[in-house]
């Protein structure tokens, strides 16, 4: 027999979801945050003969959020001019490894109307639906999932804006038992 030359192998997976999910030319396979696939299968393939390769199936072992999971979206409610951006955030209630957020749009009829894997929600500028619906869902579990009422308001409306919000007191001593009542005022535009 001859000596074979090239011992080396291509990699490539099938069977991926997401387009983050990898695998390096050392073999090293990473599954992205947002893969949803339950199976990746990964190929080792002969460079010095493409006919030859021999494959192995990952089972894909997913985070699971512990029931009574929930997600607060901030602000629960917003006014948004046409051409104009809103940033909301969303919060989980437990402690996760994977706190990835999905963020969607919909009710909206213009498709410069989008929302950024960070949550900013851009209004497009042809817009014409009064109300969208931004929703934040769980990237391991897309059935926990909150949303938040969008009033789109057209260019020449005037938007009612919080300037400042304040409290009668900026510090005070409360002892054990008592209690104290604040009172705060918000102040705005419109």
């Amino acid at each position: 027999g001859t000596n074979l030359e090239d011992k080396s192998v291509t990699w490539s997976i099938t069977g991926n979801t997401s387009e983050n999910t990898t695998i390096s030319e050392e073999g090293v396979l990473t599954l992205a945050e947002d893969e949803l696939s339950e199976e990746i299968t990964v190929t080792a393939t002969s460079n010095f003969d493409n006919t030859k390769s021999k494959s192995a199936v990952v089972k894909v072992v997913k985070e699971t959020a512990p029931e009574g999971t929930t997600i607060t979206i901030i602000p629960a409610t917003a006014i948004v001019k046409v051409g104009n951006t809103k940033e909301f955030t969303a919060t989980i209630n437990v402690e996760l490894e994977n706190k990835s957020i999905v963020w969607t749009v919909e009710g909206n009829t213009s498709e410069n109307t989008t929302i950024s894997e960070e949550g900013i929600l851009t209004i497009g500028e042809d817009e014409t639906s009064d109300q969208i619906t931004v929703t934040a869902s769980l990237a391991i579990d897309q059935n926990i999932k909150t949303s938040a009422t969008v009033s789109v308001a057209k260019a020449d409306e005037d938007v009612p804006e919080v300037t400042t919000v304040k409290i009668n007191e900026g510090t005070s001593e409360v002892q054990t038992g008592g209690s104290k009542t604040f009172t705060a005022t918000v102040e705005g535009d419109n």
